[in-house]
This record gives C-alpha cells, sequence and structure tokens, in this order.
C-alpha cells in the first residue's frame, strides 16, 4: 500500500477470479457457445476497487494492472471462481460462485494484522463482499468500530448476518439492495414504502440511510431531508458489479464533502454508468454524462 499519502481502504475477505461468459440464447441442458470471455480479479470488493480507480482515485497482477495498490496476505487454499453467463438476446444473467476457500485462523491472525499497520494512513474504510468459511461474522463490525474510534468514514456492503452487526458499529453507511434490505430488518416492502424502509435503517445511527433499487435508482435519508431518485433511462450491457459501482460513487462523493441527495445521485450515475459496459469497467466520462441526467 503507499505510504505517503492518504488512500481509500478497501477489505476483501473473499476475493474471487470472475469470469464473464457472454453468449447468445444461453439454455440450460445445450450446448452454448460463447461469443466473449472476460478474466478478471472479482468479489465485491475488487470491484469497488476498479470503480474508484475509473473513476479517479490473475488477481495480483489484474490488481496491478488496473493500477490497484494492494497488499496480499497469502492463503493456503484457493480463492474462489465466479461464473457469469450473460445471454445477448436475452439479456439476462446467470451466476454460479464457488463455495470459496476457508481461512484459518493464522491466516486471519496476519490479516488482521495487515489491516492494522493500513489503517492509520487511511481517508476511508470499505467492507465489501461475503466472509468466507473460517471468518467471524462479526468481523466488518470489529473493523467498523476500529476505524470509528480513528474517526474514518466507513461504508460497509454486505448482507446477512454480517450486516446486522456491522450496522450496531454505526458506520457511516450500508447499503442493501432490496432483498438485503427486507432481509436486515425482516419484512417485505415494495418500492413505495422503501423510503419510508431507509428511515429506520437511518435511525440506527448511521449518517446516511439507504436503499439501492438497482435498475429503479435508490432511496436515501439524511439530517436534513429524504429522496427518491430514478436511474436515467439507459440501454443496459449486463448489471455485473453496478452495486460495486454505486458504492465507488457514493464514496467518491462522501471524500468530495458531499452529503445528502449529491451522495445518492453520485451513486445511481455510477451504478448506471456501469450497466453500459459491466464488470466494474466504466469511465469519468460515462459517469460525468449520466450524473447530469440524475
Amino acid at each position: 500500500m503507499p505510504e505517503t499519502e492518504k488512500y481509500i481502504l478497501i477489505v476483501s475477505l473473499n476475493t474471487a477470479i470472475d469470469r464473464i461468459i457472454s453468449l447468445p440464447n444461453f439454455q440450460v441442458g445445450q450446448i452454448s457457445r460463447a461469443s466473449q470471455v472476460l478474466e478478471q480479479a472479482g468479489g465485491k470488493a475488487i470491484n469497488v476497487a476498479r470503480a474508484l480507480v475509473a473513476l479517479g482515485q490473475q488477481i495480483h497482477e489484474d490488481l496491478f494492472n488496473s493500477h490497484i495498490p494492494c497488499s496480499l496476505v497469502p492463503i493456503s487454499e484457493h480463492s474462489r471462481n465466479c461464473y457469469i453467463f450473460i445471454d445477448q438476446v436475452l439479456k439476462q444473467e446467470t451466476v454460479v460462485n464457488e463455495p470459496g476457500p476457508e481461512i484459518t485462523p493464522l491466516e486471519f491472525e496476519k490479516f488482521s494484522q495487515e489491516f492494522l499497520r493500513c489503517l492509520p494512513s487511511a481517508k476511508m474504510l470499505i467492507c465489501s463482499g461475503s466472509l468466507p468459511r473460517g471468518i467471524s461474522s462479526d468481523s466488518y463490525r470489529q473493523f467498523v468500530e476500529i476505524a470509528n474510534r480513528k474517526s474514518i468514514p466507513t461504508l460497509v456492503d454486505a448482507s446477512g448476518e454480517a450486516l446486522k452487526l456491522a450496522l450496531k458499529a454505526k458506520p457511516y453507511l450500508i447499503k442493501p439492495n432490496h432483498i438485503e434490505a427486507e432481509e436486515l430488518l425482516g419484512k417485505k416492502f415494495n418500492d413505495g414504502e422503501a423510503l419510508s424502509v431507509a428511515r429506520e435503517i437511518y435511525n440506527t445511527g448511521v449518517k446516511l440511510g439507504l436503499i439501492s433499487l438497482g435498475d429503479r435508482g435508490a432511496v436515501g435519508v439524511w439530517d436534513r431531508g429524504e429522496i427518491l431518485l430514478p436511474a436515467p433511462k439507459i440501454d443496459a450491457i449486463n448489471s455485473v458489479a453496478c452495486g460495486d459501482a454505486f458504492l465507488a460513487g457514493c464514496a467518491l462523493a462522501i471524500l468530495a464533502g458531499e452529503t445528502g441527495a449529491e451522495i445518492i445521485r453520485s451513486g445511481v450515475a455510477a451504478g448506471s454508468a456501469n450497466a453500459l459496459v459491466g464488470g466494474a469497467r466504466i469511465t469519468r466520462a460515462e459517469f460525468e454524462r449520466l450524473k447530469s441526467f440524475c
């Protein structure tokens, strides 16, 4: 990691190799021929990092080729593979995630030591992605609490028990999608009720209560207002890593001193820009263009 300047520290506990396979008329039980295959380091945290670099800020080789400084902690088992099948005709996506490695206590201890070494030079902490086997579901909560003690804003994108526990530490924001928000609060809701649900999240103590609604936009609640922001109408290619690009857009706005509506606007624009290319391969120019429509 760079030693001379402040950086965004992103925790990736379940890093993967993504294989994005594009093919026409994908059918289960039939032989299909891919028209394109993209292989890249992946997992939600890596996708956030790639999007941040694109917006102006094999796993190791791909990260360096993308100009993403990283500090890697070796593990004994292999990192997982994730297969994303994209039907170019039906505009449908099928995702198959391998279970991933099991992390030993010693490996996680080494990771935690590296985290503590890197954190003092961070201007923001992002905890994103699933937790692999062997790692406690309260790991993100612990990281958020440590960052809070150093007044470092933290963004969390997780699900299930890991998200519930992280929320107790009061990060700057969490980024649940519709399904994750339903799971978090234990109830179903429709888009018309999303703003009310975002208020519930805000009332837990975060700075910004938000819910990402995918191609329908996002809702957010903060101390001085609330917003329901539709996404711009685009001809999307695929939604791979759009939620991760959304989080990257939010992070950039927060670091720029923006609050509330501008954070949501930046997130929606970044997620929409990514939908035009997929795989967290967005461009700053497309982000700025779509931001003007949000």
